[in-house]
């Protein structure tokens, strides 16, 4: 299986075209891949993790049954310290619509989350 694979980037590669597969069950595989990857320290897969998660960039068919703004920034952030350049941006759009309230979380919730991945 995949996961064996010692290399983060050749998972990468892999989960990349297996999440663009019509098929269920393949994206279900791909996602696992990019989530091994970005576990290994890759901040690519940790980008793209974060916007499978981000609310923005969710949609049906997704492995993921819903999109949640707390893990998206979680990780934003460990892409943003891996060196993801593209993510810093991200990272930031996502702790603006946070502070605006627009990604519908709770005062609490909110608060804690742009204390830790938006200052």
């Amino acid at each position: 299986m995949m996961a064996g694979n010692g290399d983060p980037a050749r998972l990468l590669d892999a989960a990349q075209r297996l999440l663009a597969s019509d098929r269920p069950d393949l994206r279900e595989e791909g996602f696992r891949a990019l989530d091994v990857a970005a576990t290994r320290g890759l901040p690519t897969a940790q980008l793209a993790l974060g916007k499978m998660h981000d609310p923005r960039y969710w949609r049906e068919g997704s492995p993921l049954p819903h999109a949640s703004a707390l893990v998206a920034a979680a990780y934003y952030s460990r892409a943003v310290r891996g060196g993801a350049t593209d993510a810093r941006g991200e990272l930031e759009s996502l702790c603006g619509r946070m502070r605006a309230g627009i990604e519908g979380l709770d005062t609490e919730s909110r608060d804690r989350a742009v204390t830790q991945y938006c200052n």
